[in-house]
């Protein structure tokens, strides 16, 4: 009885988002004076009825400490394509599973490209400075970054994009959409086409690949990614797995034979896989210092 009670305690819980597993969050405009590159987006934001956010021209970070911190934080990016921040997987899943291991969350909601590549990425990059600079506040030692489909290539530029104190100490890369050049993306993809725009250019193709930055101080990385996935499909992230081999950074792969595009970090009918990567991740997240 008392393991049945426990069991509808979690399943309440993770309906009500990760309530259980922290405060309320706290809010941290990112650009308080302005930010240094302005949205092209002119529309109001709006979020639908999925939570799906629209037109964000707003960054921030949503801070949410856990009942027993360990000292180390990540910042999590959604996805959506760069068309929107998709935030029900992030805030309904990762976070709890993070907050689960003592991890102190920041969900960044950056500002959508609208053909503008650099508007997010350097949203990205801020937020880990930003981190940084609230390490004594929140008792921290390290940060990383964590990223879903666009957020995994948004999470995956910040890694390779950095300078100093904007760079993470480690990343989670799930189901990420690696590679922006045209003949690597997926067709169902509409990442490229939102964050750089339809009409194929060799310089931003090349500068938005993450793959093709990977140096000797790339921070170490976990992917995950579906052998099934139509949408960021598995090239990219082989591709970033061994420029970091080439480079002697540490990377852990994984592929899943199940799921497709856009799982959470629980199994389910279309992720029957789903409890081996909670598993694999958790493992690899506790090897983080």
């Amino acid at each position: 009885m008392r393991a049945k009670f426990f069991a509808l305690s979690v399943a309440a819980a993770l309906s009500l988002g990760f309530s259980a597993f922290a405060g309320a969050a706290e809010v941290i405009e990112l650009w308080p004076q302005g930010a240094p590159n302005k949205s092209t987006i002119t529309e109001a934001e709006k979020t639908d009825a999925d939570g799906n956010i629209f037109n964000v021209t707003r960054a921030r970070l949503e801070v949410s400490v856990p009942e027993k911190p360990n000292g180390k934080a990540v910042i999590l990016m959604p996805g959506g394509g760069y068309s929107n921040l998709s935030m029900a997987t992030i805030e309904q899943s990762f976070v709890p599973l993070f907050q689960s291991e003592g991890f102190t969350t920041f969900v960044l909601k950056y500002r959508l490209p609208k053909g503008n590549p650099i508007v997010p990425l350097s949203d990205a990059n801020k937020a880990v400075e930003t981190v940084r600079s609230l390490f004594d506040k929140y008792k921290l030692h390290t940060v990383g970054v964590m990223g879903a489909s666009a957020g995994g290539h948004l999470a995956a530029m910040s890694s390779v994009s950095c300078k100093d104190k904007s760079c993470p100490d480690f990343s989670v890369l799930i189901y990420p959409n690696i590679s922006m050049m045209q003949e690597e993306t997926q067709p169902k993809s509409s990442c490229r086409n939102n964050l750089i725009g339809p009409d194929r250019s060799v310089e931003f193709d090349t500068t938005y690949s993450a793959y093709k930055h990977v140096s000797l101080t790339t921070p170490p990385a976990f992917l995950a990614v579906s052998a099934q996935d139509q949408f960021a499909g598995s090239l990219g992230s082989m591709l970033y797995t061994r420029a970091m081999v080439e480079n002697n950074r540490p990377v852990s792969l994984h592929v899943y034979p199940t799921g497709n595009h856009g799982w959470r970090a629980e199994k389910s009918e279309a992720f029957p896989d789903g409890e081996h990567f909670a598993q694999d991740l958790r493992m690899w997240l506790r090897t983080i210092k």
